[in-house]
C-alpha cells in the first residue's frame, strides 16, 4: 500500500499535541501574592482560575487578574488572553481581539504566540490571509525550539505555501520537532525517510520514527509500522506484528488501520481467518469514506467474492469509492454502466 494513499483525516486526531506543544501553562502558585500586586502574581492567579476544573463564574476573575497583568506587559497573560478570545473559553469570541494579544506577546517574543498568529494568518482568521506572513510568525517561533511550530512550517515547506517548496528544509524541521518527541512531526519524517523525501531513503530511521510515534498511540504510525511489517519494507515481513500494530490503528477506529486488519483476517495472515470479521472491518472503513476499502466492498459484491453477487451493492460501493477519487472504481463503474 503506497503512502501516498489516504490518511482519511487523521491529522486532526492529533491537533490537541500540536496545541500541548505549543503552549506550556505557567505554575500556578502565586495566589499568596495577590496582595503584593506584582505582574507576575496576576498573571499567575489567573491561571488558577484556568484550569479544567473552572467554574464557569470563576472566569470572570481570571480575566479580571490576566487583563491587569497583560495590560502592564505580562507576556503570558496576553498570550492566554489570546488564547482565551481565539477559543471563546470564558469570553465572548472574538478573532480580532485574539490577534491583538498574540501580536502584543509576539512583540516580546514569545513563541507560543508567534506560532499561534502563524497559524492565524494562514487560515485568515482576524486578519487577511496571508501565507509567508504566516510562515515568518512560524519560523520565529521554530527558531526559538516550539516543537508545534517546527512541526507547521516544515508542512509548509513540504506544500510550498507562503516559503518555497524546500523537501530538505522539510525533512530539517520535521526532525527538529521529531527530537522534541512531538509524535505528529515524528509520522512525517518517517515518511520522509521512507521515501526518500529531503533525506536518503533509510528504512532503518522510518521504522525508528514510525516506531516512536506508534509507542505514543498515533493511529497512522501504528499502520505505517503494521503495512512495513506485512509488506515486509525494510525489515523482515512478519503478519504477526502487522496484525498487531493494523489492530491497534484499526482500535482507534483508523480506517486504513481496519482494512489493512480486514485483510489479513480474510488471509488468515498472522491471525486466525474469519471471513465475517474481515468484512465487518472492512464496512468500518467504507462507512468513514476510505475509498480503498469502499472499492473493495464493490469488487466483492461484483465478482461474488466471499459474499453473494449483488451488483446493486456493487454499484453503491463503487460509486462512493468513485466520490472519494478511486480511479479503478471509476473504471469498473463504465464497465458495469455500459459507457
Amino acid at each position: 500500500m503506497s503512502l501516498k494513499q489516504k490518511d482519511n483525516g487523521w491529522f486532526p486526531a492529533f491537533f490537541a499535541a500540536c496545541f500541548l506543544a505549543a503552549f506550556t501553562v505557567y505554575p500556578a502558585c502565586a495566589q499568596e501574592k495577590l496582595a503584593a500586586g506584582t505582574v507576575t502574581a496576576q498573571g499567575g492567579t489567573g491561571d488558577i482560575f484556568d484550569r479544567e476544573d473552572t467554574q464557569p463564574h470563576e472566569y470572570d476573575r481570571a480575566i479580571e487578574w490576566y487583563m491587569k497583568a497583560a495590560e502592564e506587559g505580562h507576556v503570558h497573560a496576553q498570550a492566554t488572553l489570546g488564547h482565551m478570545y481565539l477559543t471563546g473559553k470564558g469570553v465572548a469570541q472574538n478573532d480580532a481581539e485574539a490577534l491583538r494579544w498574540f501580536g502584543m506577546a509576539a512583540q516580546q517574543g514569545y513563541a507560543y504566540a508567534e506560532y499561534m498568529l502563524g497559524r492565524m494568518y494562514l487560515k485568515g482568521r482576524g486578519v487577511s490571509q496571508d501565507a509567508a506572513k504566516g510562515a515568518d510568525y512560524l519560523k520565529k517561533a521554530a527558531e526559538q525550539h516550539n516543537a508545534a511550530a517546527q512541526f507547521e512550517l516544515a508542512r509548509l515547506y513540504e506544500k510550498g505555501r507562503g516559503v518555497g517548496q524546500d523537501a530538505q528544509k522539510a525533512a530539517h524541521w520535521y526532525l527538529q520537532a521529531a527530537e522534541k518527541d512531538f509524535a505528529p512531526a515524528q509520522v512525517k519524517l518517517g515518511d520522509c525517510y521512507l521515501d526518500g523525501r529531503g533525506v536518503g531513503r533509510d528504512a532503518a530511521s522510518a521504522l525508528k520514527w514510525y516506531t516512536s510515534a506508534a509507542q505514543h498511540g498515533l493511529e497512522v504510525a501504528q499502520w505505517r509500522l503494521g503495512m512495513m511489517y506485512y509488506e515486509g519494507n525494510g525489515v523482515p515481513r512478519d503478519y504477526g506484528l502487522a496484525a498487531e500494530w493494523n489492530g491497534l490503528a484499526a482500535a482507534q477506529g483508523f480506517p486504513p488501520g481496519q482494512f489493512a486488519l480486514a485483510r489479513q483476517v480474510l488471509r488468515g495472515q498472522g491471525v486466525p481467518k474469519d471471513v465475517e470479521k474481515a468484512l465487518t472491518l472492512a464496512r468500518l472503513a467504507a462507512e468513514k469514506n476510505y475509498e480503498v476499502a469502499q472499492y473493495a466492498l464493490g469488487r466483492a459484491y461484483d465478482e461474488g467474492r466471499h459474499v453473494k453477487a449483488d451488483r446493486e451493492l456493487a454499484l453503491y460501493w463503487y460509486r462512493l469509492a468513485a466520490e472519494h477519487g478511486s480511479a479503478d472504481a471509476i473504471g469498473k463503474l463504465k464497465k458495469l454502466e455500459g459507457h
